[in-house]
């Protein structure tokens, strides 16, 4: 992490070093274009972008590589567009048409990931209640962040360091929680969520959470994180009163 050359150097540096593809930046490419809807994933091929959208894409990347490094390296309050752009070895006036805001930036990665988990939902078999369908397309989306594994630290570094991300955090989560609970709905028919598709939401939630923690401190698999995590929640949720109480449907 470079903290002692200023974000003007740091972004004349990155211009006059031509980017050069490398297994890492393929995978990472790769994984944000399923993500965000540019490629497919599943039976179909993968559409392979024109130029156009290639440099566009490339060009989000790297500003969403430069916020995420300066909000962890200086803070999210101390970090202006200006030093995201001049890392990214962009104008302003290029930020702008990419992001609304600096906040915005931050959020983008979570943003079309949440997209890809209610994309993905329906396509759980329908005989899966709630938590395990949400739990199987969690687990089918790891292959995907693995890539991103740095990525998602330095997010939840800035997150960490920051109330004002902390907040932008925490609306996204409620915001997430909502689209994933219209999904489970629409899966099981309902014209509006119940009160069990809002607590499926959530905790489904809480487990990939935990499943981050352990996955960004340690070498573990996230894939098998996420495993524990549902079952952990699964024992919770069936303990009852201790009198031998009944699982609850989904």
């Amino acid at each position: 992490m470079r903290t002692t050359a200023g974000p003007e150097r740091e972004g004349r540096r990155h211009r006059e070093r031509p980017r050069t593809p490398g297994r890492r930046d393929d995978r990472v490419d790769g994984a944000e274009r399923l993500l965000s809807g540019v490629g497919t994933a599943g039976g179909a091929a993968e559409r392979r972008p024109d130029a156009r959208s290639a440099h566009r894409e490339e060009t989000r990347q790297a500003l969403v590589e430069a916020a995420l490094s300066l909000f962890a390296a200086k803070g999210y309050d101390a970090t202006s567009v200006e030093d995201i752009t001049g890392w990214a070895g962009v104008s302003p006036r290029t930020f702008f048409r990419y992001f609304e805001s600096k906040d915005r930036v931050l959020l983008f990665g979570g943003d079309a990931f949440n997209r890809a988990v209610v994309r993905a939902l329906p396509d759980q078999p329908a005989e899966l209640g709630d938590l395990a369908a949400l739990a199987a397309t969690l687990r089918s989306l790891t292959p995907l962040l693995t890539p991103l594994k740095q990525r998602i630290r330095l997010y939840y570094r800035a997150v960490g360091e920051s109330t004002t991300l902390a907040g932008h955090h925490t609306r996204a989560t409620a915001q997430h929680n909502a689209a994933v609970a219209e999904a489970l709905a629409s899966r099981r028919s309902l014209e509006h969520p119940d009160e069990r598709c809002h607590l499926a939401a959530a905790l489904a939630a809480i487990a990939l959470e935990r499943a981050y923690a352990g996955w960004l401190s340690t070498r573990r698999e996230l894939a098998d994180l996420l495993d524990e995590s549902f079952a952990a929640l699964r024992a919770v949720v069936t303990e009852g009163d201790g009198a031998g109480g009944s699982e609850p449907p989904g």
